[in-house]
């Protein structure tokens, strides 16, 4: 059950938590943000709940965003460019007849699991980047130490973000507006942010938050978190997790069915994507009510001859077109796509395998991300396929 004292610790056994520089400082953030102002309000989570239970089967969700979000473009500015990107690639959907639902990954996509919890430079051992809400990008001891004062920062940004973001007017769309959205990762954030609204618990951090592929195990703190708010959750599946185990999570995640709860975000890779179909057999089986979304990016990374991290398009759009041909031979509802996605004109994923890429423009804090143009075609290619 999930602990109802807001500014209690994450629990220790809690998986890619940071190692905090000062306990007395986040214990001090943590009751801070017991006492804070909700940045998503329960009434409109249970809008958000609602529209999913209620939507057309033929309807999808298109969740857009940062990999990890830049406390630098915290701005109005900034996250109007944002809005704009993410209503401009809905419109590559438009022709889809049961509405598209528009999600982004933004005002609180500050924090990052890593499969390297530590690296180490020249005999210098510290914590690898766990995202800006944790510490600063910079190696070294130092600039990586656990700084809990980042909360607070991360949370004002997002404040701001967030307000900006419900203020756009996303008319042509499912309910008008932009939902926000961020993996509930850092539990000294997320518990205290939970508010209590006639009887039930809301993660009042974001609308719509994910459990990620590392910390989605059955038994995990996580889950735990998960399971005791009323919001959607969506969960992201890979290769290591079996039919069974999956039926399992859904009945723990979502008991009554609800069809509006769960979110099932498949990824991957594309030499991998056909091990889905069990997984989608064994739900359909079962008549687990969740809707399915492909994550073409994160199974489809790799470090090119610049020693620099980035993805082939051709693989992403392979992969989102089997996750789709997978789903309707099981007759099952492609319910959307979750990219990592800029407005500005980076160069982080390339169309060639040998593509020089530009150091000036390869700027992302954690993974790289489709260009506004990119993602059109990746949309457009995958809507045709």
């Amino acid at each position: 059950m999930l602990n109802t004292n807001r500014a209690n610790a994450a629990p220790a056994s809690a998986d890619h938590q940071p190692v905090w520089e000062h306990d007395h400082d986040i214990e001090l953030l943590r009751g801070m943000l017991a006492n804070a102002a909700p940045l998503v309000s329960p009434e409109d989570i249970d809008a958000l709940r609602h529209t999913l239970r209620d939507a057309p089967q033929d309807s999808l969700v298109l969740q857009l965003g940062d990999c990890v979000e830049d406390l630098s473009e915290a701005t109005t500015e900034s996250t109007k460019r944002k809005t704009e990107a993410i209503s401009t690639l809905g419109t590559a959907l438009r022709h889809r007849p049961g509405g598209i639902l528009l999600l982004g990954r933004i005002a609180g996509q500050y924090a990052k699991p890593r499969s390297t919890p530590y690296e180490t430079v020249d005999g210098e051992t510290f914590m690898s980047f766990r995202g800006p809400i944790v510490h600063d990008v910079r190696r070294g001891s130092r600039h990586r130490a656990g700084n809990a004062h980042r909360i607070a920062t991360c949370h004002l940004a997002s404040q701001i973000t967030a307000r900006t973001v419900a203020s756009y007017d996303a008319a042509p769309f499912l309910t008008g507006r932009i939902w926000t959205s961020h993996e509930a990762l850092l539990l000294d954030y997320e518990i205290p942010m939970v508010r209590e609204s006639e009887g039930a618990h809301y993660a009042t951090s974001t609308a719509w938050p994910w459990i990620g592929n590392r910390t989605r195990a059955i038994a995990s703190p996580h889950i735990d978190f998960a399971e005791h708010v009323a919001n959607p959750i969506s969960v992201k599946v890979g290769p290591d997790l079996t039919p069974q185990d999956l039926v399992q999570l859904a009945k723990k995640m979502n008991p009554a069915n609800d069809p509006g709860r769960l979110t099932f975000i498949a990824r991957y890779g594309r030499s991998r994507i056909s091990e889905l179909v069990p997984l989608v057999r064994a739900s359909a089986a079962e008549g687990i009510s969740a809707r399915w979304l492909t994550d073409p990016m994160h199974g489809n990374t790799f470090t090119n001859h610049q020693g620099m991290k980035t993805r082939l398009i051709d693989d992403i759009v392979a992969e989102a077109v089997g996750f789709s041909k997978i789903l309707r031979a099981e007759g099952v509802p492609v319910g959307g796509i979750h990219l990592e996605t800029t407005p500005e004109p980076v160069q982080e994923c390339v169309w060639h395998r040998n593509e020089e890429i530009d150091p000036a423009r390869y700027t992302t804090g954690c993974d790289p991300r489709l260009t506004t143009p990119q993602a059109q075609q990746v949309l457009e290619r995958w809507e045709l396929a």
